[in-house]
């Protein structure tokens, strides 16, 4: 028998969308206006007939701190069925993590993508989440941690959890203002598992020559299939971008995205960056070098190798580069019918 508060719970969920048990998936992304009490959304959370795989409240305004908690505590009952948890924008307070350390901690939690971006976890905070990912750690996939404050001591964790060999994350996307060091040794600790990521975004973390060299080592390893890896306003010097983009040719057969935006590409780095596209092997989908200080004769380079060699690129951004008159001999490369850019 459904309790009353879950009765009238399905009932308000009812006119959102009468299947959302049916389909498994409560989608509450951005609903500011929802009738909906948190004490109703609970109560169908823990309703027997529910088994929610994905549950996600990205931006819910009305929604605070302890709310957030009564709904990851309501998750607890059955954490089985869970695959996807998204609660971006969120603010979680001390017991709203504790009550997601204990959901990811147990034996029974499946949680394969978590969505913690922009939820105000302190330190402590992320350093107590990432150890509840060690203890339990072969179900998770995608790990979104942007704009929170790692620290050392949560980076430390993170380093452990991709050194366990259990351990098969594919997507990673971390805070930003992590501090060199720790960020040298994320890149270390990567290389010790590199064959399951696919997904790495460090993106507005400021990256020297020494994080650059430990990313290339990664990058240059056979095993390592990254797919995606985003590194806008990363603040790349010439020497980084062109060590990044030599280990990259390298290995170049399954990169499909990459983003340099607002780096300092150099003469040799965009070299490079030509030369992979050169590259038969390259499979390179999306390209963007806004503001990469890419001038006339870099765009008549890149634009003579997208026209020389057969290229699976169908999106390239190259905003905010002095390009000048070359600019138009790309425009009549996009015309050609052999050229696949979108």
């Amino acid at each position: 028998m459904r309790s009353e508060a879950a009765e009238e719970g399905l009932n308000c969920l009812n006119s959102f969308d009468k299947n959302i048990l049916k389909h498994k998936e409560l989608d509450l992304r951005e609903n500011t206006t929802s009738d909906i009490t948190v004490t109703q959304l609970c109560a169908v959370i823990e309703d027997p007939h529910c088994s929610l795989k994905k549950f996600m409240l990205y931006k819910t305004g009305k929604i605070r701190c302890e709310e957030s908690a009564a709904l990851i505590s309501a998750l607890n009952s059955k954490p089985a069925h869970l695959r996807h948890l998204d609660v971006n924008a969120n603010r979680l307070d001390n017991s709203g993590v504790q009550n997601l350390c204990t959901l990811l901690r147990n034996s029974d939690c499946k949680v394969e993508e978590l969505m913690l971006k922009c939820t105000g976890i302190k330190e402590k905070g992320c350093a107590d989440l990432i150890s509840a990912l060690t203890s339990n750690p072969s179900h998770l996939r995608e790990l979104d941690l942007y704009k929170n404050e790692l620290g050392k001591s949560g980076l430390q964790n993170i380093c452990s959890l991709l050194k366990n060999p259990t351990c098969k994350l594919e997507s990673l996307k971390l805070g930003k203002k992590v501090t060199d060091q720790d960020l040298a040794a994320l890149a270390s600790a990567l290389c010790t598992n590199p064959s399951h990521i696919r997904k790495l975004d460090l993106s507005k973390n400021t990256l020297k020559d020494s994080e650059m060299k430990e990313i290339s080592i990664l990058l240059k390893n056979q095993e390592c299939k990254l797919q995606k890896l985003l590194l806008n306003k990363c603040r790349i010097k010439e020497e980084g971008c062109e060590a990044l983009i030599s280990a990259l040719n390298s290995n170049p057969s399954h990169l499909r995205e990459l983003d340099l935006t607002d780096n300092k590409l150099g003469k040799l780095g965009f070299q490079n960056l030509i030369d992979l596209l050169s590259n038969r092997q390259c499979k390179l989908e999306k390209l963007r070098l806004r503001n990469c200080s890419i001038d006339e004769k870099g765009c008549d380079a890149l634009t003579s190798a997208l026209s020389s060699y057969p290229t699976h690129l169908r999106e390239l951004d190259l905003r905010k580069n002095p390009m000048g008159k070359s600019l138009k001999h790309l425009v009549e490369l996009l015309k050609k019918s052999k050229c696949q850019l979108r």
